[in-house]
């Protein structure tokens, strides 16, 4: 757990600096091949330019851009560092079908997703 943890931080934080790095020097960022190919965005579409916003502070703009990628940023810390103390206290691990549940939610979050990024789209 202490393993998946440093690595998921990590890769955060490497993500943050690369992305905060490439603006400074006006790299410019690869396009979605889903939009490319269809003029539809994809279920992540707009998610590299949420994480900009939000390294920069600006969260309803990030919410605005890509809200499941936005919220996961936020939200994705907190949860591991709950289940971290959670298993620390003793607790025991998640069933199956806690896990089964939580996989559906995590499906219906991103077809939500990516329902209102068809209807509202998001800025090329």
């Amino acid at each position: 757990m202490r393993l998946l943890l440093l690595v998921v931080v990590t890769w955060a934080v490497l993500l943050m600096v690369g992305l905060m790095l490439s603006r400074s020097f006006g790299v410019e960022m690869p396009s979605c091949l889903f939009r490319r190919m269809t003029g539809q965005p994809c279920a992540a579409c707009g998610g590299t330019r949420a994480t900009i916003l939000l390294a920069q502070g600006q969260f309803g703009q990030a919410l605005r851009m890509n809200p499941l990628v936005a919220i996961a940023w936020l939200g994705v810390p907190g949860i591991a560092a709950w289940l971290h103390l959670r298993r620390r206290g003793g607790a025991s691990r998640i069933t199956p079908i806690a896990v089964r549940r939580l996989w559906i939610i995590a499906g219906l979050l991103l077809a939500a997703n990516w329902a209102y990024l068809l209807l509202w789209g998001v800025a090329v």
